[in-house]
C-alpha cells in the first residue's frame, strides 16, 4: 500500500507493484512511465508486505533528485511491524546512509540510497517519507534479508499504533539530531584553524569523535 500517486507523467496503474518489481529506470525518473511520482505531498508512505516475518538486515531506495527544482528526501523513517497493527521506528535512512553522499543540488543524479545495518524482523515495512520540496520520485525498493537470528530480536523503541501522529515526534528529534551536528561542525572548523597543536587538536578530535557517535 502506499500513498497515491500524483505526478502525471509517470503515473500509470501499475504504479501499485512498480517500487517491488526489480525493475531499474533509465533515464529522467518524472517522464519514466516506470517510476512513481508524488507532488505536493506533505509526507508519503509506502508499506511493503513481506508475506511473513522475516530477518530483516537492510533495505534501500532507488531515487532521484538535482534539477527541475526535485530534492532529495528530507527524511525517510522506516518501521517494522510483524502484524501490521503495531510498528516500531528503525530510524531514518537519510541518516543511516549519510547525506554527505548524496550528490549536490544541480545535476541529475539517480542515487539507491541504503543501509545494511538494520538488524530486526518483521512482516511489514513501512517508509515514511518526507519530500525535500514539492517533488518525490522512486522506482524501486529492495528489503535485504538478514540471519535467521534476527527473528528472536527485540523490536526496538515504543510500540506505535499510530505511524502518522507518531512521526511528529519522529522528526522533532530528528531535527535536534541535525542541529547538533551542525553545532559539533563548527567546532571542528575551529580546531582546524591555526592556534593549537597538533597534540591539542588529537585530543580535541578524540572528543568529537565520540560526540558524534553519541548523537
Amino acid at each position: 500500500t502506499m500513498t497515491a500517486p500524483n505526478y502525471a507523467l509517470c503515473a500509470d496503474d501499475a504504479d501499485l507493484t512498480q517500487l517491488t518489481d526489480g525493475e531499474y529506470s533509465q533515464g529522467h525518473f518524472w517522464t519514466r512511465k516506470t517510476t512513481v511520482g508524488w507532488s505536493g505531498a506533505r509526507n508519503v508512505f509506502v508499506t511493503i508486505d513481506l508475506g511473513q516475518v522475516q530477518p530483516i538486515a537492510g533495505l534501500s531506495l532507488n531515487t532521484a533528485a538535482g534539477v527541475a527544482d526535485v530534492r532529495w528526501p528530507s527524511h525517510i523513517v522506516i518501521f517494522v511491524s510483524d502484524d501490521g497493527n503495531t510498528w516500531h521506528a528503525l530510524g531514518d535512512l537519510m541518516e543511516l546512509f549519510g547525506r554527505e553522499n548524496l550528490p549536490e543540488y544541480g545535476t541529475y543524479s539517480v542515487v539507491r540510497i541504503f543501509t545494511h545495518d538494520l538488524r530486526t524482523h518483521g512482516r511489514f515495512v513501512q517508509l515514511a517519507m518526507q519530500p525535500g520540496e514539492t517533488y518525490l520520485f522512486a522506482d524501486e525498493i529492495e528489503v535485504y534479508r538478514g540471519a535467521d537470528e534476527l527473528l528472536d530480536a527485540e523490536m526496538p523503541g515504543p510500540a506505535v499504533t499510530d505511524v502518522p501522529a507518531h512521526l511528529n515526534v519522529e522528526f522533532f528529534g530528528l531535527m535536534i539530531r541535525e542541529q547538533l551536528r551542525r553545532d559539533l561542525q563548527a567546532v571542528r572548523d575551529s580546531i582546524a584553524a591555526p592556534g593549537l597543536t597538533d597534540e591539542q587538536r588529537a585530543a580535541f578530535k578524540t572528543r568529537i569523535d565520540e560526540l558524534a557517535q553519541a548523537i
